[in-house]
């Protein structure tokens, strides 16, 4: 197995409606197939360092990489954790 780095547009929502424009740093994990990468996942998700004023809290999470991600992500210390 062996990973990646990308980069993904995403959008965080909060409680109160307020929109935010985000770009995430994803690591993939691509598992080999007998011809050649046969899936690639996301192994691990944060957002990208230095572009990110998110404040603290818990916000929706949606973002599209080979599929549509919606869910519940929360922001601590500028870290996205997800639940």
């Amino acid at each position: 197995m062996s990973q990646r780095m990308i980069s993904i547009a995403g959008m965080m929502t909060n409680s109160g409606g307020d929109l935010y424009h985000v770009w995430l740093e994803a690591a993939v994990a691509q598992l080999p197939g007998p011809y050649e990468v046969e899936e690639a996942q996301i192994a691990r998700l944060d957002l990208a360092t230095g572009v990110s004023n998110l404040p603290d809290g818990d916000y929706i999470l949606e973002y599209f990489y080979r599929k549509p991600f919606y869910g519940n992500a929360r922001v601590k210390s500028g870290r996205l954790v997800m639940l």
